[in-house]
């Protein structure tokens, strides 16, 4: 990362705001595309038989299966 550098607040100000709302639409966006994409209850069951020790690993690997699919 580099550091960013503003000429006063308001440019600084400004740059926050830019930011946020940057990050708020592509969070939106993807929660729009989960919604539409992924079904969270077929996860949900296929999660249920890991050890809740390796869900998350598990949870990567179905989201990730899942994504390649959808993209065909």
């Amino acid at each position: 990362m580099s550091p960013i550098i503003v000429g006063d607040e308001d440019e600084f100000h400004e740059l926050v705001k830019d930011v946020f709302e940057q990050v708020t639409q592509r969070v939106s966006y993807a929660k729009k595309w989960c919604e539409k994409f992924l079904n969270f209850q077929k996860i949900s069951g296929l999660l249920a038989r890991y050890p809740c020790s390796l869900r998350l690993s598990a949870a990567a690997l179905i989201v990730n299966n899942l994504l390649h699919k959808s993209v065909r």
